[in-house]
């Protein structure tokens, strides 16, 4: 019997496209629910027409500092190793633990900022919807 506690995938196409596309990458995790249980981690960017072109895909049993680890090295390994990359994220405990202690996850390879959206729901969720609102909408205006 096979013990898989992980997967990462990333196509030929979007390994290709990426090299075209702007050096920021944005990266979340999500629960899986129903039958299967675990964690996706995705990686997407932006082409030159503001289209989404996911990069990287990842399946784990739980959103932790080795999981993120392991996936933001797959990243380099297989799909980029560019420098200058801004990572976009929210604050994904495991990946804020994480991205100190690894050179390539730090200037100059790794500028990273934090998701608006994220911050504008935080705020909705933990303050003051209205506020969450206009953190988004000012946000998306810029």
């Amino acid at each position: 019997m096979c013990n898989i506690s992980r997967v990462f995938w990333a196509f030929g196409p979007a390994i290709g496209a990426f090299k075209h596309c702007r050096p920021v990458l944005s990266v979340d995790g999500t629960f899986l629910t129903g039958k299967y249980k675990g964690v996706m981690l995705i990686a997407v960017t932006q082409d030159a027409e503001n289209e989404c072109v996911p990069i990287a895909l990842a399946i784990m049993e739980k959103e932790d500092t080795e999981n993120w680890g392991w996936f933001l090295n797959c990243i380099r390994y297989f799909v980029t190793m560019r420098k200058y990359l801004c990572l976009i994220s929210d604050w994904a405990p495991g990946l804020m633990s994480y991205m100190p202690t690894d050179l390539l996850w730090r200037p100059p390879y790794v500028y990273h900022c934090y998701c608006v959206c994220h911050i504008g729901t935080n705020f909705m969720r933990r303050y003051n919807k209205k506020v969450g609102i206009q953190v988004k909408v000012t946000a998306m205006e810029v």
